[in-house]
């Protein structure tokens, strides 16, 4: 497996984990995961996978503390 395909498999991992553990309405309280959320994607378009990993990491473990 190409790196890019391990990051892009990763990183899509992470967001399906997050979005199994935090209800949308916690997601909605916390400004963080929106913000996490949002540079996650914004790098994800851009195509910088590997910056846009820890974004995704950070808006699970946030995803987890406030579900």
């Amino acid at each position: 497996m190409s790196l890019h395909k391990y990051i892009w498999v990763t990183v899509i991992i992470a967001l399906i984990t997050a979005c199994t553990f935090a209800p949308s309405q916690a997601r909605a309280q916390s400004p963080e995961l929106g913000v996490a959320f949002k540079e996650y994607q914004k790098l994800n378009k851009q195509g910088k996978y590997a910056e846009a990993i820890p974004f995704a990491k950070k808006f699970v473990e946030l995803a987890k503390s406030v579900a």
